[in-house]
């Protein structure tokens, strides 16, 4: 009696047992069936979304990808590539980025924002942002990845433009002859420099670095750091929006000596309150300029001197108007050197040489050869007339051609000749006197001779007669 209970019981939780089962098939059916349809249904929204998905196999190969993944790849025909491997895909420059990758995602299950490099089936270059996770087998195995990505194509490509042009920039910078930095007034020192610095100061970079913000100190010359310190320092603080400040000094070369620089500085960044922190400064090496510059002034100050000190007046025309003038000019005019300036020449000549001047003025313009040097008559600002000796010439001034005019006094000369021309007048005159007196001496000895002859006597004075002396005129 005791085992058909217990058989019955048996019998009992075994029926049980199986429709339990039977249940469990049943909904495990209608899971499965609901896992291919959700399935179905998210292969459907993948092959609508506008974001490239794929999904690759534990090695690498490729399960699945959808319609915009095509697209993207340039690619129409979905079998051909389906079981292909990725790396078939890959940029070169990016297999190293898929070998380090690829391992992670399979051992940690996901993976995010891992750049690539693809190429598309034309060739173009495809950058895209990876973000991948993996899916498992019941037993725990990988099945396979699901990955989206994002396209950076277009960053990349101004990544790379702005990359190139700074590059061109860096290249431009280091070639130019002049030194262009950018220095921190807080740091005290460059933050950015090209390379010009090193062939202008000698220095290596190395060496300019450890100067660190004691370069302008150490290097500037004593008595213009002073000035750096008082007077340029401060105009930073006063300096407007796209102005410059422009200072001169000297700065000591490797070798000793000092070199003349040129900076001009602009402010390139203010703080909060509108203070500057840092200037933008282009810098050129003008010692040979100084140098020639320094000559020049010290040639023209001789010059200027001797053109000061000259006993001639010494102007410069152009455009028919005294641009210059030196001292003697200035006292022959007999008035300021203001009034002078921007006068027209004509205004210094008498009416009667007006034509003559101008004349020989525009002829020497147009490039005819005509005698340089020649009389006239200067009229002062007094009216007073001074008889000049006028020496012309062109001459470049100020880029434009001009007449250089000397003027020398010869009213003395004038004086002088006058005097020798009366002189030689009397002289002329007393000749003729003394001629016609010997005229009539011949005369008078000739009518002697002719009555001493008449009378039978012999002649008294040796003179020609009036015969010879008729063929003498003819001759």
């Amino acid at each position: 009696m005791a085992d058909l209970n217990q058989l019955e019981k048996e019998n009992k939780f075994l029926s049980e047992r199986i429709k339990h089962l039977e249940e469990e098939i049943k909904n495990k059916d209608l899971i499965e069936k609901n896992l291919k349809k959700n399935e179905s249904f998210y292969k459907f929204l993948l092959n609508q979304i506008s974001i490239p998905y794929e999904s690759l196999d534990p090695q690498g190969r490729i399960v699945e990808v959808n319609k915009a993944w095509l697209e993207a790849m340039g690619i129409d025909d979905k079998k051909s590539i389906i079981g292909k491997s990725i790396t078939e895909y890959v940029h070169p420059d990016s297999l190293k980025v898929l070998e380090d990758n690829f391992p992670k995602l399979l051992k940690n299950g996901f993976v995010k924002n891992v750049e690539f490099h693809l190429l598309k089936k034309n060739g173009e270059d495809y950058y895209i942002l990876n973000n991948g996770i993996l899916d498992y087998k019941p037993n725990g195995e990988p099945n396979q990845t699901y990955c989206l990505f994002h396209d950076i194509t277009d960053i990349k490509k101004k990544e790379k433009q702005l990359y190139d042009e700074l590059e061109l920039s860096k290249k431009l910078l280091n070639s130019t002859p002049n030194t262009i930095y950018i220095y921190d007034l807080v740091q005290k020192k460059n933050i950015s420099i090209n390379k010009r610095i090193n062939d202008i100061l000698g220095y290596s970079e190395k060496e300019v670095e450890e100067f660190g913000d004691k370069i302008i100190q150490q290097l500037m010359h004593p008595d213009d750091f002073k000035h750096y310190i008082e007077y340029i320092i401060p105009e930073y603080y006063k300096l407007k929006k796209d102005k410059f400040v422009e200072h001169k000094y000297r700065m000591r070369h490797k070798s000793g000596s000092y070199i003349w620089l040129l900076s001009k500085e602009s402010i390139f960044k203010y703080d909060k309150d509108g203070n500057p922190l840092q200037v933008f400064g282009i810098t050129e090496d003008v010692t040979e300029k100084t140098i020639i510059e320094k000559k020049l002034i010290e040639s023209e100050t001789k010059y200027r001197n001797l053109v000061e000190r000259a006993n001639d007046g010494i102007c410069i025309i152009q455009d028919r108007k005294i641009v210059f003038a030196n001292t003697k000019f200035i006292n022959f005019w007999g008035d300021s050197k203001e009034k002078l300036i921007g006068l027209e020449f004509t205004k210094l000549l008498s009416e009667d040489e007006v034509d003559k001047v101008d004349e020989s003025y525009k002829r020497r313009l147009a490039g005819e050869e005509i005698p340089p040097i020649y009389e006239s008559v200067f009229k002062s600002s007094k009216g007073e007339l001074i008889d000049i000796e006028i020496n012309a010439g062109i001459i470049e001034f100020m880029g434009r051609d001009a007449n250089l005019v000397l003027i020398h006094d010869i009213r003395n000369r004038k004086i002088a000749e006058k005097k020798i021309k009366e002189q030689l007048e009397d002289l002329i005159r007393s000749n003729k006197l003394m001629v016609s007196r010997e005229h009539k001496m011949i005369e008078l000895k000739q009518e002697i001779n002719e009555l001493r002859l008449m009378l039978g006597k012999q002649k008294k004075y040796n003179a020609p007669d009036k015969s010879q002396e008729y063929k003498n005129d003819m001759l």
